[in-house]
C-alpha cells in the first residue's frame, strides 16, 4: 500500500512532461518549457526545440562550429541535422564576407517550421564561439 501511495505521489509531482524547450533567441533568459508553440511566442523572440532533441542540438552546434573551423567554400551551404532541428551554415564571400548559421525546427504536431538566424559574424572564430556559447546555454 505504501508503494502505491508513493508511486501516485510521484505521478502527481511530475505532471505531464513538456515537449518543447523554448529558447530565448538572445540567450539571456533561462530556457522555458511548454507543450506547444504559438506564433506570439516566436514574435516574443523565443525559439522551440523538442526537449528530447536538446542533446542532439548541443552536439549539432558543436559539429557546426567544427565545420566553420574547417572552412566552407564561398557562397556555399552546409547543414547539420539534430533530429527535428537543423543548422544551416552559409559562407558569404561576396557581399558581407561573413558566416551565418540559421537554426530551423520542424514542429510536426502543428505542421510548422520555425527559423531564425542564430549567427552572422565576419570573424569565423567569433561565430564558433557563439555556437559553443549556444551549446553551453542549452546544457544548463
Amino acid at each position: 500500500m505504501k508503494l502505491l501511495i508513493f508511486l501516485l505521489s510521484l505521478c502527481s509531482i511530475s505532471g505531464t512532461a513538456s515537449k518543447l524547450a523554448l529558447i530565448d533567441r538572445k540567450l539571456e533568459q533561462p530556457v522555458q518549457y511548454a507543450d506547444d508553440f504559438a506564433f506570439d511566442q516566436y514574435i516574443n523572440k523565443t525559439f522551440p526545440v523538442y526537449v528530447q532533441d536538446v542533446p542532439a542540438v548541443i552536439e549539432g552546434a558543436e559539429k557546426a562550429a567544427k565545420k566553420i573551423e574547417r572552412g566552407i567554400d564561398c557562397n556555399e551551404y552546409d547543414t547539420v541535422n539534430a533530429n527535428h532541428t537543423r543548422f544551416i551554415i552559409y559562407s558569404d564571400c561576396k557581399n558581407y564576407k561573413s558566416v551565418s548559421v540559421r537554426i530551423v525546427t520542424t514542429i510536426k504536431e502543428q505542421n510548422v517550421w520555425c527559423d531564425f538566424e542564430l549567427i552572422r559574424k565576419e570573424d569565423k572564430r567569433k561565430a564558433q564561439q557563439h555556437l559553443l556559447n549556444f551549446s553551453t546555454y542549452l546544457a544548463k
